[in-house]
């Protein structure tokens, strides 16, 4: 029986849904639990949309799984997305890669990674449970909330041989510089973030273990800059018919303001655009300055506004390969990146929390 929906009702715009989910994401709470959000699910949606179900590990396989969706049928669709910010990413690249299925689809991400930046702006709950209520509840109702996917080219070290760049995606953020080789260091987990970790994660949960993981590994290669500045890389930065040279302390690409980062790409509702913003580092002292006096350092960086026409390259000029993420996901170039405007997504917009939900959800799985 189903609980809390209409099964005659019409559903809005959906007629397939299919519920991805990653069991090795950072918070994903374990088979027997999958299973429970997987069987309410199915009792929310009404009997008019098409149920998918995919658990699988890692992105290579949600990337495959997504494709495969896609790929059945051409019928309006969404995807809710169990993972992080990398399993949303993995998602969003197989609905680029298939053309015109952006026009068609929705997500919805629920919050069982890491990082769940995107699915934290919006408004998803904590709670597995209940934002399986109401992303259940939004896809019947068909509101939804469209964000900027920035578009990047590089080539990556293990495809020397090929001529043609990368294409990737990314729905948050990517990260440049020296806050662009955060998530690989923590993906190492060497020294003391790898023993603290279960510890915070214990005590902070793992979005706040995150954040401090972040917080930690950005000031100790903050230090390594300052005490040796020719660790950050020198790049050429070509923009609307502009380029100059700069060594690259820091910089971020956005469209929205994220909780922790200092930047706000002030970008209206509707705006096809992103903000670049790049931090040089001109002396030992811009270190220093960043770390005591932020605001300040920030001011003085580089701004760079990215539209469907307007692209940002960044070229390599003393040595052959740098790190970067988008998403939370490390990544590795050669040469250069260039980044630019995909397009747009719709994600499912959420109704007000329903308090009674939150207290008994878990009981009708």
């Amino acid at each position: 029986m189903r609980t809390s929906l209409d099964p005659a009702a019409p559903p809005g715009f959906v007629r397939r849904v299919l519920w991805l989910a990653n069991r090795t994401a950072g918070s994903w709470p374990g088979d027997a639990l999958g299973a429970q959000l997987t069987a309410l699910l199915r009792e929310l949606l009404p009997a008019g949309i098409e149920t998918h179900v995919a658990l699988v590990d890692g992105h290579a396989a949600v990337k495959q799984q997504a494709r495969q969706f896609l790929g059945l049928s051409s019928d309006p669709a969404a995807i809710v997305v169990g993972g992080g910010g990398g399993t949303l990413r993995a998602t969003i690249e197989a609905v680029f890669e298939r053309p015109g299925a952006a026009d068609r689809m929705r997500l919805a991400p629920l919050r069982l990674g890491s990082g769940n930046v995107l699915a934290r702006r919006l408004g998803v709950p904590k709670d597995p449970f209940e934002g399986i209520h109401r992303i259940s509840q939004a896809i019947c109702d068909g509101a939804v909330e469209t964000s900027t996917i920035v578009r990047c080219e590089y080539h990556d070290p293990g495809t020397d041989g090929d001529s043609t760049p990368r294409v990737a995606y990314s729905a948050t953020m990517a990260g440049l510089g020296q806050f662009g080789r955060v998530p690989a260091d923590l993906a190492r987990g060497r020294g003391l973030i790898r023993t603290a970790r279960p510890v915070l994660r214990a005590l902070l949960g793992v979005e706040s273990t995150t954040n401090c993981e972040y917080v930690l590994a950005l000031l100790a290669r903050g230090v390594r800059c300052a005490v040796r500045p020719a660790t950050a890389e020198t790049v050429g930065v070509s923009f609307d018919g502009q380029t100059e040279k700069l060594r690259l302390l820091a910089g971020v690409i956005m469209s929205f303001a994220i909780p922790g980062v200092p930047f706000d790409p002030a970008v209206g509702a509707g705006q096809l655009e992103a903000k670049c913003f790049l931090l040089s580092l001109d002396s030992r002292r811009t270190v220093l300055s960043l770390a005591l006096a932020p605001r300040r350092a920030i001011d003085r960086a580089r701004t760079y506004t990215l539209t469907s026409e307007k692209v940002l390259e960044l070229r390599l000029c003393d040595r052959p390969a740098a790190g970067f993420f988008l998403d939370e996901d490390p990544c590795t170039f050669t040469g250069s990146l260039r980044f630019g405007i995909a397009g747009a997504l719709n994600f499912v917009s959420l109704p007000a929390a329903d308090p009674q939900i939150s207290k008994t959800s878990k009981g009708t799985a």
